[in-house]
């Protein structure tokens, strides 16, 4: 019994040896770059669009884990700069006699994105 023991612990110490070839995605490790997102501007009629599209561009980018972002414009590898320039919401699916209730709506954003690649001087 104490040999089929020891034949068990081998490869359990040679897997614990060798180690699997994981690789974290946080930027903290890896050495990724950092991005800075300018507040979006918003010029459309919609008021509330620019804080979520802002929100959820911020938070595509965390979830992904490949960039740091940072607060600081001089800190960033990257820059991105978003404008909204137009916004129209439509009825999607609505019934012909109930002219008040609509099942669905069909959201268009024309949106300009700049990025830029920041490089430092020497």
């Amino acid at each position: 019994m104490n040999k089929f023991f020891f034949w068990l612990q081998i490869p359990f110490i040679y897997i614990l040896l060798s180690g699997c070839k994981y690789k974290s995605t946080d930027p903290r490790y890896s050495g990724e770059k950092c991005v800075y997102i300018e507040v979006v501007q918003n010029h459309t009629l919609a008021p509330q669009i620019g804080s979520l599209v802002g929100h959820k561009l911020r938070e595509h980018i965390l979830r992904r884990g490949h960039f740091n972002i940072v607060s600081n414009p001089k800190k960033g590898d990257f820059f991105v700069q978003i404008i909204l320039k137009n916004y129209t919401k439509n009825s999607e699916i609505f019934d012909p006699e109930d002219t008040i209730i609509a099942s669905g709506f069909r959201l268009n954003i024309t949106q300009w994105l700049l990025f830029q690649i920041v490089m430092e001087s020497f």
